[in-house]
């Protein structure tokens, strides 16, 4: 690097080819150090009630999916369930 600023500089005053060597040994050359920062807590699992944000932790919350039958009156549980059997006796059988 001293060589290239003495080559540049030839043509020029000796005194500006002086100037850039003195600046280039100005500064030594020191060892780079690397500064450990703390490994930073992890923040942990916010409890929620949300359907969508537990099935992606892999959980379910059970007073989100099973209010729903109920809140069905007599009859909405019968016509449910004229649904549910024969449903889940084909899939048994399949």
């Amino acid at each position: 690097m001293l060589r290239f600023g003495r080559v540049v500089f030839l043509t020029q005053k000796t005194l500006k080819c002086g100037e850039i060597n003195q600046r280039l040994l100005a500064t030594a050359p020191q060892v780079a150090t690397k500064h450990q920062e703390e490994p930073k807590a992890k923040k942990g699992a916010k409890e929620s009630k949300s359907f969508t944000m537990n099935i992606f932790r892999g959980t379910v919350e059970a007073s989100q999916v099973f209010p729903y039958p109920d809140v069905l009156t007599a009859e909405q549980r019968d016509t449910l369930t004229l649904l549910v059997d024969p449903t889940v006796k084909f899939f048994q059988v399949m």
